[in-house]
């Protein structure tokens, strides 16, 4: 299932880029319903890439059918975000409980800058390779991809604003 994001942030690109994958950034966003603060797991930038492992955790109620497939375990997620600072480009790669869960979410990341503010527009899939059910848990993930990229976007502004 496809998915994209556009957010406009206050900033040029590289300051977009470095706050939002710094600790400081990831660790300022305690009011995620239903989701652990962010836990920046690695990090690496010489110049031309930036590399950054974050690791989440989803601590609300999951429904009947989540719970039977995550056999009773939180659902976590790392997402691994590349960004190629010459061609305002990257991907951000998402591995569910550890690959556990049989699929994947791969995006592209599109950074356009215009005067100073700065555009990056995410576009995505989800696929879920679990018989009959696949479809389903692709739509909740999803709901819940673009819930977190509008979440993530209004704090990245207000800490940006600050």
């Amino acid at each position: 299932m496809k998915f994209s994001h556009n957010a406009t942030y206050p900033a040029s690109f590289e300051k977009v880029v470095e706050v939002s994958t710094s600790e400081e950034f990831l660790s300022s966003m305690t009011d995620l319903p239903e989701t652990a603060v962010p836990e920046r797991r690695s990090f690496s930038d010489d110049g031309n890439i930036v590399s950054c492992e974050i690791f989440w955790e989803h601590t609300g109620q999951l429904d009947p059918m989540a719970n039977m497939l995550l056999k009773g375990k939180p659902l976590t997620w790392v997402q691994t975000i590349t960004i190629d600072k010459a061609a305002k480009t990257g991907t951000i790669s998402t591995v569910y409980m550890e690959g556990s869960i049989p699929g994947s979410c791969e995006a592209t990341v599109t950074y356009t800058e215009d005067g100073d503010t700065t555009t990056r527009v995410v576009e995505g899939e989800v696929i879920v390779k679990i018989m009959m059910a696949g479809p389903t848990v692709e739509k909740r993930l999803v709901e819940g991809i673009e819930i977190r990229y509008d979440l993530e976007a209004k704090a990245l502004i207000e800490f940006l604003n600050k």
